[in-house]
């Protein structure tokens, strides 16, 4: 029996030089600092295992922890002393708990610190990459070949997080796509701005939006595309929602704008223009007129360089003029064409011929109807006065016809051409010049 038992201490004394030599191992292939943590985590077992002089144990960890302090990583207390710290026996006693208490806010304070320091590197860091940015775009605009400055741009917008920058950088964009036509992407990179930011660039973008607007719109005027249609009405919607720095008045124009001249909807407002508009669908001429004399400053600012601002109150105009012409308003409707017509947003060219011949006589001396006299000259060509594809060799027609006094064809022949329809106006100038070749053939 007693081989028995010194068998099993061998076999024990051997169990425990594997494991010592197992922990050695481990320790060589631990770094110094994660040596000194598990040799602290042994002693912080120690101690909370303990079942008798508790209080006195935890004194003595306390003093010996400070050597232990230079290997916390991060300058972080572990994990393991925090759990330690909050177990109810420590809390319960006042002694214990202010001791630990008072520890662990030297390291808050400490962590405190490193934080603020962090915070300040991370901002310098940032101001170091900003500048590097601002370089990089500074380099890129400079490029002179459209197409390589957009892939440059497309690619530093890409990673860039400055919304100065990024700004910057997207107005230069959609210059370029306003070179290239390229509507599609001028709204999408209008849409992406940041207008929010208080930057130089979202300012004036803000401040000249009605102009950025007014380039989209300006290559809009062909556009069927219900995409591309979509997309700018979700760009006017965003402008208007989000941005307070924007004029909503500008926003709430172009959207009136969009919706009546592509959208092809009639919706009643007072927006000035687009109140001429919304009276001259609906018929209402009595109340059109009195808004056009009331609003005539409007109406008289057009530009006649053809900027794209003109273009919405140009088309009102031309819609006006329309209306003029069906309520015997000749004279009115001849002046607003002809200014209208001025501006080359708009060639309006064939319905002031068409009125040249309606108000005849009476524009004898005008500029516009010694050009038109000119013009009929040349169609002396067509001396059998056959009927034209060409709807201005067509006015040229109704004119031969009104000096012989056949003021139905001449009307059937301008209503064809024009869609006016001026039957009885012409046949009171048939008479008036039955009347002057009347008396002149008298007076001879």
């Amino acid at each position: 029996m007693s081989r028995f038992f010194q068998s099993l201490d061998e076999e024990k004394q051997e169990v425990k030089k594997k494991t010592t030599a197992i922990i050695e191992k481990v320790h060589e292939k631990l770094s110094k600092r994660e040596q000194k943590l598990m040799e602290l985590s042994s002693k912080v077992d120690e101690v909370k295992n303990a079942e008798k002089n508790f209080e006195k144990l935890f004194r003595k960890l306390m003093n010996e922890i400070k050597k232990y302090v230079s290997y916390f990583e991060d300058n972080e207390v572990p994990r393991f002393l925090r759990d330690f710290f909050n177990e109810e026996r420590i809390k319960s006693s006042k002694s214990m708990s202010s001791a630990a208490s008072e520890f662990l806010s030297q390291f808050a304070a400490q962590s405190g610190i490193k934080t603020a320091q962090n915070e300040i590197r991370t901002l310098d860091e940032k101001k170091i990459v900003g500048k590097k940015k601002e370089k990089d775009l500074d380099s890129i605009l400079k490029i002179e070949d459209d197409a390589e400055k957009e892939k440059e741009l497309c690619s530093y917008l890409d990673q860039c997080t400055d919304p100065a920058s990024t700004n910057e950088a997207s107005v230069a964009l959609f210059s370029i796509y306003s070179r290239m036509k390229d509507v599609g992407r001028m709204i999408d990179v209008l849409k992406s701005m940041d207008l929010s930011a208080y930057d130089a660039y979202a300012k004036n973008v803000c401040d000249k939006i009605d102009v950025y607007l007014g380039k989209i719109v300006a290559l809009m005027s062909d556009v069927s595309d219900t995409e591309i249609l979509a997309r700018y009405a979700s760009l006017l919607s965003s402008l208007e929602e989000n941005n307070d720095q924007i004029d909503r008045h500008v926003i709430q124009g172009r959207a009136l704008e969009f919706k009546f001249l592509k959208q092809n909807e009639c919706p009643e407002n007072d927006h000035p223009v687009f109140r001429l508009l919304y009276l001259t669908r609906n018929k209402l001429w009595n109340e059109a007129l009195l808004h056009y004399n009331s609003n005539s400053h409007v109406f008289e600012a057009l530009n006649m360089d053809g900027s794209p601002k003109s273009l919405s109150i140009v088309l009102t105009l031309s819609e006006f003029s329309r209306l003029a012409v069906e309520n015997s308003e000749y004279e009115l409707a001849f002046n607003i064409y002809l200014k209208c017509n001025e501006t080359g947003l708009l060639n309006l060219r064939l319905e002031i011929y068409a009125l040249c011949v309606i108000l005849n006589e009476k524009l004898i001396g005008d500029p516009c109807f010694e050009e038109f006299i000119e013009f009929f000259k040349k169609f002396d060509a067509n001396y059998l006065c056959l009927p034209s594809q060409d709807p201005f060799i067509e006015i040229c027609r109704a004119f031969y016809y009104l000096n012989i006094l056949d003021f139905v064809e001449a009307a059937s022949i301008i209503e064809s051409s024009t869609g006016f329809q001026v039957l009885s106006r012409l046949e009171e100038s048939a008479m008036s010049l039955y009347n002057r070749k009347y008396a002149y053939q008298h007076q001879s």
